[in-house]
Parts: structure tokens; C-alpha cells; sequence
């Protein structure tokens, strides 16, 4: 290419960039929102802040319920612990009471077998 050719080229190009520039300028003048648009936007957006506020203090007081909740329901857990520790307890002494008294009537029939068969031979 030529100089003079290159030259054109780029007269070209810088021409196009600013017949691009002033239609996005246009555009973009043409597109802005007017007050009462932005008035409405904002409008909105308050509204919407507004909604997300009382939603979160919805779901805070739901959250501090639920601890209560949790919080009694582990109090209700640590009593039933604590019982079924109670009766496992009282389970195995009665267990234990139990064995021995099978013990003492398993003697008590010896005995009494022992005395009949001796009550016999005599």
C-alpha cells in the first residue's frame, strides 16, 4: 500500500469511529429515563427494601422461636436422659434382686426335695 492509500484508510476509519461515537451519543441521550421514570424506579426500589426488611424481621423473630424451641426440646432431652439412666439403674438392681431370689428358691426346692427324700428313706 501507499502512504497516500493508507492515509485515506485511516481518514476512513477515524470517520466511521466518529459517526459511531455521535450515534451512541444520540442513543444514549434518547434512552435516558426522565425524573418521573426515576421517581418510579425509586419508588420501587423503596418499596422492595421496604418488603425485604419486614421479611427479614419475619424470619428473625421465626429464627428466635426456633431457638426457644430448640432450647426447650434439649432441656426435655437432658430430663430424658437422665430418666431412662434412673431406670436402667433401678432395672439392674431389680435384675439382681431377682437372681437372687431365684437362687434362694432354687435352694428352698433342694431343700425341700432333700427333706422328702429324706422323709422317705427313714
Amino acid at each position: 500500500m501507499t502512504e497516500e492509500e493508507q492515509t485515506c484508510k485511516r481518514s476512513n476509519m477515524a470517520s466511521e469511529e466518529s459517526e459511531y461515537i455521535d450515534k451512541e451519543t444520540n442513543n444514549t441521550q434518547t434512552e435516558e429515563p426522565t425524573r418521573l421514570e426515576l421517581k418510579e424506579i425509586l419508588v420501587h426500589i423503596k418499596i422492595e427494601l421496604s418488603n425485604t426488611v419486614r421479611e427479614n424481621n419475619k424470619l428473625a423473630n421465626e429464627m428466635a422461636g426456633l431457638r426457644n424451641t430448640i432450647q426447650e426440646q434439649k432441656v426435655e432431652l437432658d430430663s430424658l436422659k437422665s430418666s431412662i439412666i434412673r431406670v436402667e439403674k433401678e432395672n439392674t438392681a431389680l435384675e439382681t434382686e431377682l437372681n437372687v431370689a431365684r437362687k434362694r428358691i432354687d435352694e428352698l426346692k433342694k431343700r425341700k426335695l432333700l427333706n422328702f427324700i429324706f422323709s422317705k428313706t427313714t
